[in-house]
């Protein structure tokens, strides 16, 4: 994999209590909070608008278990985003 990085600036936003973060490019735009007790990086969209957002994001030859969310653990497709970085 070469060695192309990308810096997401995730400006926080003054309309929750949590972290939270407005994200917007000329294609795409959505809010996401960030949960420091979480052990990976969840993302809760259709792949198409996940790819759309991190287009050089590669899907892993791996699934992971993924519990939390109110139902049974889910089996879920792992995507590596090449480097992202949260500043304040």
């Amino acid at each position: 994999m070469g060695s192309s990085t990308q810096t997401l600036i995730f400006p926080l936003t003054n309309r929750s209590v949590r972290q939270v973060f407005d994200y917007e490019t000329d294609t795409v735009a959505f809010r996401l909070m960030y949960d420091s007790g979480a052990r990976i990086p969840v993302w809760c969209s259709d792949v198409e608008f996940f790819l759309k957002a991190f287009p050089e994001a590669k899907k892993a030859e791996i699934t992971a278990k993924v519990t939390g969310f109110g139902k049974e653990a889910e089996t879920a497709s792992v995507y590596i985003i090449p480097k992202y970085t949260l500043n304040d």
